[in-house]
């Protein structure tokens, strides 16, 4: 299964340098394609004020680009392992 979406829930607020209030961001999990067709969730941690919202976004990467997601099956993932 590969993960297409990050799960994140806000966490609370905090005022930025320059003044404006700004979102905390929690990322509680993962959601992946399984292989009937359907999305399984793997709910990690959820943020202490938690209000019963979590969002799915695109997973971004450390170096804060936006991950590419293959939505499309590898023909060859259900052949049998060659060993």
């Amino acid at each position: 299964m590969a993960i297409t979406h990050d799960l994140i829930s806000k966490a609370g607020e905090y005022t930025s340098k320059d003044g404006q209030t700004k979102v905390r961001w929690h990322k509680c999990g993962v959601a992946m394609d399984t292989k009937n067709g359907g999305i399984a969730l793997n709910i990690e941690s959820l943020p202490i004020n938690f209000d019963g919202w979590i969002q799915m976004r695109t997973p971004i990467a450390k170096d804060g680009n936006v991950t590419k997601i293959n939505t499309k099956p590898d023909a060859d993932f259900d052949q049998e392992v060659p060993f």
